[in-house]
């Protein structure tokens, strides 16, 4: 086949420059070339567009959101492993885990984060910082307080919906800022 150049694609995520692929292009190349140029841009857009339903969701677990836009958000079936046992499995158990977190009452922020996504996984890790109103907490009776903690929340997405959420929580720093256990020493 004859060769036609070289093939120079800039890839941007959203503003943000990520890349540059030079390739040589012979005439049967050229429209896998340009074919392979939209699958990377539609990864990217795919990518930025799941992090963009992160952020709304994670509005909802701040209390800033509209729990009302939960079923756009997550698929009915949703398996959220880091709801506690004996809560409903699917988008009703997230939604009582929202509603009964009283975020509007014990309010939860970021200190920091990073969101980084790819094809159909997005995690989210930083420290965040939550008031708790007190009382039993796995098995430990807590002071109400303010407390920093770190967490990782990773996510997977089909369509533009979460359809599985995981969650992983520094509890015992937690517990050690709020009274439940004493260091030795």
């Amino acid at each position: 086949m004859p060769f036609i150049g070289f093939g120079v694609a800039f890839i941007w995520a959203g503003v943000e420059f990520i890349g540059v692929v030079v390739a040589p292009i012979v005439a049967g190349d050229l429209l896998f070339a340009m074919s392979s140029l939209t699958v990377i841009q539609r990864m990217t857009m795919d990518a930025e567009r799941n992090k963009e339903v992160i952020r709304e969701f994670d509005e909802l677990g701040d209390g800033r959101g509209n729990l009302g836009r939960l079923d756009e958000l997550c698929a009915p079936d949703i398996v959220n492993h880091a709801l506690a046992p004996g809560r409903p499995q699917g988008i009703e158990g997230t939604r009582e885990f929202l509603q009964t977190a009283r975020r509007d009452i014990h309010p939860a922020r970021w200190l920091w984060s990073e969101i980084v996504a790819e094809n159909d996984l997005v995690v989210q890790f930083g420290s965040r910082e939550l008031d708790w109103p007190g009382g039993s907490f796995r098995g430990f009776d807590l002071s109400p307080g303010r407390f920093p903690r770190d967490v990782m929340f990773a996510y997977r997405l089909v369509d533009g919906r979460i359809t599985e959420r995981w969650a992983i929580r520094d509890d015992l720093a937690m517990i050690l800022q709020l009274g439940g256990l004493r260091p030795n020493g």
